[in-house]
């Protein structure tokens, strides 16, 4: 991308907050099954994108299809990745060069750690305690209990450290492509993400996904299973290929209604013929 003539481009920090509290509000407002929070995050990203990209329509187009992969992740935590994804399109949008992928990948690749950290210090302790304290005080009958731990964990603790957060990712972030543009760690960084992100993909394909044939024969008095003939050579193969084949509807961009259905029909076709 070549905008090296052009005075460089920053974002402001009310735009920056502005962005970060639209990405933080709509986030428990918009989950879907097929992209989670993603739309969340495309239309907190959105006033930024618009500033950076009010000259370049293409540019500004292509900034919003990177917004739209899947985004599962913890919200106080996931400030962090705004932040840093924020700094990377500010710095492609005003010439950087490198790969525009790049943002895609190292976006996906730390969604799962981060949203492992923010469940298990936040959502699974701070939060907890915090419940619990006032927990007692509700069980007596005080009125101002439910309020009292809204304000101290959302107001007191939450927003805080997602401003925080958020700061950090963009300022370390921008640094941190600054310093590796032009030399190999680039592309080192950009492999661990890609298998990371295979890596998240496999585990979540492997817990989520399951596909099993019931189809089984007889020879003598043993019966054997299709399944655990299956199972013993490759254990998960058929969960793997279900993945594959939905993984290339969708790169088709096959609408998600027609795969549904699909999978519904495809299930009772099983059913009917004894494989399932």
């Amino acid at each position: 991308m070549e905008n090296n003539n052009k005075e460089y481009r920053a974002l402001p920090k009310k735009l920056i907050y502005k962005s970060l509290f639209r990405q933080h509000v709509l986030n428990q407002l918009s989950f879907g099954y097929d992209r989670g929070y993603v739309n969340s995050w495309t239309s907190g990203a959105l006033p930024c994108l618009q500033y950076l990209y009010q000259d370049d329509p293409e540019g500004f187009k292509a900034a919003l299809e990177r917004t739209r992969d899947y985004w599962l992740c913890e919200q106080t935590f996931a400030s962090l990745a705004f932040g840093i994804y924020l700094s990377m399109e500010e710095q492609y949008a005003n010439g950087a060069d490198f790969d525009p992928q790049l943002i895609r990948e190292i976006k996906s690749s730390i969604m799962g750690p981060l949203s492992g950290m923010g469940d298990s210090l936040l959502g699974s302790t701070v939060r907890q305690l915090v419940m619990i304290f006032f927990l007692g005080y509700a069980m007596e009958g005080v009125t101002w209990a439910g309020l009292g731990f809204v304000v101290v964990y959302s107001l007191l603790i939450n927003t805080p450290l997602i401003i925080l957060f958020c700061k950090t990712g963009y300022k370390y972030g921008k640094q941190a492509v600054a310093k590796l543009l032009g030399t190999p760690w680039l592309e080192v960084i950009r492999g661990a993400c890609t298998m990371a992100s295979m890596i998240i993909m496999g585990g979540m394909a492997a817990k989520y996904t399951t596909f099993k044939l019931n189809y089984s024969w007889s020879v003598g008095e043993a019966t054997y299973f299709l399944q655990d003939k299956i199972d013993s050579a490759i254990p998960g193969l058929l969960a793997l290929l279900a993945v594959f084949v939905y993984y290339h509807f969708v790169g088709k961009k096959v609408n998600f209604v027609w795969l549904i259905f699909g999978t519904f029909a495809f299930c009772i076709l099983l059913v009917l013929i004894g494989l399932i």
